[in-house]
């Protein structure tokens, strides 16, 4: 009987929660790509800080990339477990 109960939070916190972290994350770093690519575009300064602005872009990408590939090869066990 408690058994049930208690696998409740414990199924809401060890499953629920990296997803959730996980699915903030990207949202927010898609925020930020966005915002990063409108002020490339509009952009007339010096070289220098487009290539700053452009490596850091590249980086949200990945980082979006690795955290996208976790989340999708993680569901299916977390879901089936």
């Amino acid at each position: 009987f408690e058994d049930r109960y208690l696998y409740v939070p414990y199924y809401i916190l060890v499953r629920g929660i990296p997803f959730t972290v996980i699915l903030v994350t990207n949202i927010l770093l898609a925020r930020e790509l966005i915002k990063t690519n409108r002020l490339l575009t509009t952009m007339t300064n010096a070289k220098v800080e487009q290539e700053r602005m452009r490596q850091a872009a590249a980086i949200t990408k990945m980082v979006m990339t690795v955290t996208s590939v976790y989340f999708v090869c993680m569901v299916p066990g977390r879901l089936l477990a």
